[in-house]
């Protein structure tokens, strides 16, 4: 059974089921929820733990970033069902970080900046990570001291 969180049509509000807050759940803008997995995710990570070429972004250019992946996932793409919030970027290309809400932790996406719908499922390009400790390792680190070795030439 659906619990139910809206009136249907024609019912009073007086008549809604009263329940308490999901565990899971944490109250965003406007009183809508959000799974705690995001704000967990990016707490892990501050915005002071990535390292360049990777930045935290704004809440300015998550929306900005958000709407592009948007656009730019098919329904065939392995995201496209998928509750996602972009926490950083890269500052040398078109890479971005995504929280995700199931399947795993996160996942990099190389955005094509096509500004419409990728008739491929393979674009924009994603790598999924389990965890974020796995992103950290395996794509993080090795980017950082690529990023340090061409800074320093």
């Amino acid at each position: 059974m659906i619990p139910v969180s809206e009136p249907w049509p024609n019912q009073s509000a007086a008549v809604k089921p009263a329940r308490a807050p999901r565990s899971n759940s944490m109250p965003v803008e406007g009183g809508l929820t959000e799974p705690r997995r995001f704000a967990k995710i990016f707490m892990k990570m501050g915005s002071a733990d990535f390292k360049l070429p990777w930045v935290a972004v704004s809440e300015h250019e998550r929306e900005r970033l958000e709407a592009e992946l948007t656009r730019e996932i098919s329904l065939l793409h392995q995201l496209a069902t998928t509750d996602r919030r972009v926490i950083a970027r890269r500052v040398d290309t078109d890479d971005i970080l995504i929280e995700i809400s199931h399947l795993c932790e996160c996942a990099e996406v190389h955005l094509t900046w096509s500004g419409k719908t990728e008739m491929s499922r393979d674009l924009p390009h994603t790598e999924l990570q389990v965890t974020l400790e796995d992103w950290v390792k395996e794509c993080m680190l090795p980017d950082h001291n690529e990023y340090l070795t061409r800074a320093s030439v």
